[in-house]
This record gives C-alpha cells, sequence and structure tokens, in this order.
C-alpha cells in the first residue's frame, strides 16, 4: 500500500517572542535541511500541513516519507524547529515529533492532526522528543495539557 497523507499539526500555547536574550524568536518546520513556515513564538495559533508519502516497511509497518521527514526506517519523525530570526535563521531548539506509534489503521483518511501544545511546564519553547503531554493526535487518546 502507498498513498499520500495530509498531517495537520495544530499548534497552541506558543511561548512568545523572545526567549533566553533571543528576540525575535519564530518557529519553522523542518524541509530537508532548510526552515520553511514559519511562525512567530507569540502566535496564538498555527496549523502547520505537512504533506506526508506512506509505504509499507519490510516488516509490514507503515513508513513514512518526504522532504518533511526525518529519521531512518522504524524511527521516523518530524522537526519544528525553534530560531531567531535576524538576518539569517539563528537555531536554537528542535521539538522531535514522533510518528513510529502510528498504525495503518490510523492511516486510513487523507488527513491526520496532531494538537500540539508549543510551551513546555517551565514556560520554554517545547524541544526534544515531544512528550505525550503535549501532544495529543486525533487517533490518541491522550489529554492535552502542559500542567504536570
Amino acid at each position: 500500500m502507498e498513498k499520500t497523507i495530509t498531517f495537520r499539526l495544530i499548534c497552541s500555547n506558543f511561548p512568545g517572542i523572545e526567549f533566553e536574550n533571543r528576540k525575535p524568536v519564530y518557529v519553522g518546520l523542518q524541509k530537508k535541511n532548510d526552515i520553511v513556515d514559519e511562525r512567530p513564538g507569540d502566535a496564538k495559533q498555527a496549523v502547520f500541513s505537512i504533506p506526508v508519502q506512506i509505504k509499507k516497511a519490510k516488516d509490514g509497518r507503515p513508513d513514512f516519507l518526504g522532504p518533511y521527514i526525518q529519521g531512518k526506517v522504524g524511527d521516523r519523525f518530524i522537526y519544528l524547529v525553534w530560531f531567531e530570526n535576524k538576518e539569517t535563521k539563528e537555531p536554537f531548539r528542535r521539538a522531535k515529533i514522533k510518528l513510529s506509534h502510528l498504525t495503518w489503521t490510523h492511516l486510513q483518511k487523507d488527513n491526520l492532526e496532531a494538537h500540539l501544545i508549543m510551551t513546555d511546564q517551565k514556560g520554554c519553547p517545547v524541544c526534544a522528543t515531544v512528550p505525550e503531554g503535549l501532544i495529543r493526535w486525533n487517533t490518541s487518546p491522550n489529554k492535552l495539557t502542559n500542567k504536570g
């Protein structure tokens, strides 16, 4: 089975336009080695639409491909990159959105949504592997919260 679907990341609770003496702070999608679809760090909400090709891996599970997909087979993910938006984009953190938990059942539709809180428990831009408490896929019963 091969198909293309759109992942929609619906992001809210942004941390602000300034962080650790960096200003203005923005976030964008990593597309290969570039940062695209930039949004300010004080946005009320942002929606990132990401086309993803899906094919069957050797083990039968879905494998995700495309210019926004990072990682190796079995451990694919999408990066959101936090950066200071000056004359050049100066990245300082990345948030890793893991895809390995998604099954063929989750991927039956043409679109898949995830709601993502952009601020961690300390009030900082979310980074590293996004914990389950800060992201909720429309396939997941996880409660979306940024409280411990």
